[in-house]
């Protein structure tokens, strides 16, 4: 009721659809995000889908975590690393010694 009042707008989103947004940000932007993260990206995808944002409107979604710190939602998106520290810095440079 107060979300109508206010003019504003929710939607639910099933675990699906927050894995697959997860994914999406994974695939698209390079970003391992969180569950939470994932919410958020789905959720706005409903309301997309529902014409809840104008086509010239600017929406800024806010993700705040990360997937490092969690249980990843989607495990393929990372390639398995041998325990051997050699190999995980060829996999991951960045990294340094």
């Amino acid at each position: 009721d107060v979300v109508k009042r206010s003019g504003g707008a929710a939607a639910s989103v099933s675990d699906a659809e927050i894995s697959d947004a997860c994914g999406l940000l994974a695939r698209t932007e390079g970003a391992l995000v969180e569950p939470a993260g994932g919410v958020v990206v789905a959720t706005a995808r409903a309301l997309a889908r529902r014409g809840v944002f104008a086509r010239d409107e600017r929406v800024v979604l806010y993700l705040t975590g990360n997937g490092h710190k969690g249980f990843p939602l989607e495990p393929e998106l990372r390639e398995p690393v041998d325990a051997d520290p050699d190999a995980f810095v060829a996999a991951y440079p960045e990294a340094g010694r």
